[in-house]
C-alpha cells in the first residue's frame, strides 16, 4: 500500500506510535463515561507504507486461574475478550474531510474483519483526537472520543 498523494503532509502527521490518553463516551443524555472504566492501556501504530495496528486493553482483566488460556473457563474467556480491542490493516487519510479510514484485515472480533472504520480526527500539539461514528451505548446515542499522545 502506498500513501495517498494528497495531502501527503497530513498523512505524514499520522506516522508514528501513539499511546492512549483517554477513551471517553459522550452520551446524548448528557452522561460522560470512560470506556473500560477509565482503566485502560492502548497503543496505535501508523507506518509510512499505509499499515496500522491498534490495541486497547482493560488493565483490571483477571488472569486465567490455570495460568494459561488453553485451560481457561468460559467466564475467563468472556472477561478477556470483553476487555480487549485489537485490529490491524491499512489506512488512508483524507486531509480535506479530516477523516482517517482503517481497512480492517484482522480483528479480535471476527465480524469486523473486512470492515472499514472511519474516524474524524484532529491534531493538537502532540495529541491525536479521534471520533469514530456515533453508536448506541447503554440504550442512548453515544460519541466515542479517543485521545492519543505521540510517543515515537
Amino acid at each position: 500500500m502506498t500513501c495517498p498523494a494528497e495531502p501527503l503532509e497530513e498523512f505524514r502527521r499520522f506516522v508514528g506510535v501513539w499511546d492512549l490518553v483517554s477513551w471517553e463516551i459522550l452520551c446524548s443524555d448528557g452522561r460522560r463515561e470512560e470506556a473500560f472504566g477509565g482503566n485502560s492501556l492502548g497503543r496505535v501504530i501508523y507506518d509510512s507504507s499505509g499499515y496500522m495496528s491498534a490495541q486497547i486493553m482493560r488493565l483490571d482483566r483477571p488472569p486465567f486461574r490455570s495460568g494459561t488460556r488453553l485451560e481457561g473457563t468460559l467466564e475467563e474467556f468472556k472477561s478477556a475478550f470483553e476487555g480487549y480491542v485489537a485490529f490491524f490493516g491499512t489506512y488512508v487519510v483524507d486531509g480535506a474531510e479530516k477523516t482517517v479510514t482503517h481497512f480492517v484485515e484482522g480483528h479480535l472480533s471476527p465480524n469486523q474483519v473486512g470492515s472499514r472504520r472511519v474516524r474524524a480526527y484532529e491534531f493538537k500539539k502532540d495529541t491525536l483526537i479521534m471520533k469514530p461514528s456515533p453508536r448506541r451505548f447503554n440504550g442512548v446515542e453515544a460519541q466515542p472520543v479517543l485521545v492519543w499522545r505521540r510517543i515515537g
